[in-house]
């Protein structure tokens, strides 16, 4: 059995320290992969949104082309003397009943006219655990989301820019963001993912006596910044002849693209993503436990490559961990309000996404994996073999 069986991407926790002016501090926390919440601070007025004397929006929003479906989640930032707990529970604390008008559109790089009908307003819907948004955090209660349904053609928004705008029709409060599109994410290696499924040549394999191995990312205007995982795949048998599909998911790292090609000196045409294929076996045996009464089949890989925006790489990079004695962060949205700087925060922006799935293991790969790995493998006995039985 495996030690650790992952069938999702990481989530990233982040929190942002917000400074108010009179110096009081409200915390927002924000849960990424997509997610998002708040948290609270102090003000002498313990209800200051109902009261409308406050207004401050939170908002988050990731566009992929890839999806067909695409949401936003806007919410209030709230300020209390009381249990923030308890007010997260309040709905009008929280959310927007039905004030809010949410429009995104696309246009041309320096437009402000949308083109090809892409032009939506967005519709407001609530989401239950059941729903299962994966980029939203969730609480325990229900929220709302605003979303639209659209599938993009990829040759027609190459270097647009997407736009969104709030509307709060109490208020008059009008909410701007805006964001290059990214149509394109060009890998050169590992080359079986330029090959079309299923014929002979789609496939990959780590060897073990390989010292050193790369992502070869090819990169693409408006793409900062580069992730690539790849989840593992191998059927196990018992001694019955019963099977199970067992999946680890493993992370290559990432890269970061200036715009300028002089700053790539090994290649300006790539970006690296160096590896070591060994420490591949190495790292099956501290997930997979040593067990004789099975035997173990490679199968295939899947890949799962992903750029972001230069905006979300900023929002990600000033949100990371610290280890320092500072743990402050200073403040980034590229959110814009016509009330003034300090009454919305969050993020619009951009990523790409490219798989390829069921990317059989090569044939070396797995004469590595039984000798390496095998019965009597010398680095560990997890008894791979090449094939069953």
């Amino acid at each position: 059995m495996s030690k650790q069986k992952q069938k999702k991407l990481p989530l990233h926790m982040l929190k942002i320290q917000h400074k108010k002016m009179n110096k009081e501090t409200l915390s927002i926390s924000i849960l990424l992969i997509i997610s998002l919440l708040f948290c609270a601070g102090c003000n002498k007025d313990p209800n200051p949104f109902v009261n409308h004397e406050q207004d401050i929006t939170l908002v988050y929003g990731i566009i992929n082309p890839k999806d067909t479906v695409h949401y936003v989640r806007i919410q209030k930032a709230f300020l209390t003397e009381g249990d923030a707990f308890v007010m997260a529970n309040e709905e009008e604390a929280n959310i927007y009943l039905d004030s809010l008008t949410v429009n995104v559109f696309v246009t041309e790089k320096n437009g402000s006219t949308p083109v090809y009908n892409m032009d939506w307003t967005l519709e407001k819907v609530m989401v239950h655990k059941t729903d299962s948004l994966g980029d939203f955090y969730w609480d325990g209660n229900p929220y709302p989301v605003f979303k639209f349904d659209y599938s993009f053609d990829l040759n027609k928004i190459e270097d647009k820019v997407i736009h969104l705008e709030i509307t709060n029709n109490v208020s008059g409060k009008k909410i701007y963001a805006s964001s290059n599109m990214m149509n394109s994410l060009s890998v050169r290696q590992p080359s079986g993912v330029n090959v079309e499924p299923g014929s002979a040549t789609y496939q990959f394999g780590m060897l073990y006596t390989a010292t050193s191995s790369k992502i070869e990312i090819i990169p693409t205007a408006y793409n900062k910044s580069y992730n690539v995982y790849m989840t593992f795949v191998y059927q196990e048998y018992d001694l019955s002849g019963n099977f199970t599909f067992d999946t680890l998911l493993y992370t290559f790292g990432s890269v970061n693209y200036d715009g300028n090609p002089s700053n790539m000196p090994n290649n300006p045409n790539n970006l690296d993503i160096y590896y070591n294929p060994s420490a591949f076996y190495t790292w099956l045996t501290s997930k997979i436990d040593e067990d004789e009464n099975v035997i173990r089949i490679p199968r295939y890989f899947n890949f799962y490559f992903w750029s972001c925006s230069p905006e979300m790489y900023t929002y990600l990079d000033i949100n990371s961990t610290s280890s320092g004695i500072i743990q402050d962060r200073p403040e980034y949205t590229n959110l814009t309000s016509s009330t003034g700087s300090n009454n919305v925060y969050g993020l619009f922006t951009c990523r790409f996404s490219r798989t390829a799935e069921n990317m059989l293991v090569s044939p070396k790969m797995s004469e590595d994996l039984q000798t390496h790995l095998g019965k009597n493998g010398d680095i560990g006995k997890l008894n791979f073999k090449t094939s069953y039985p």
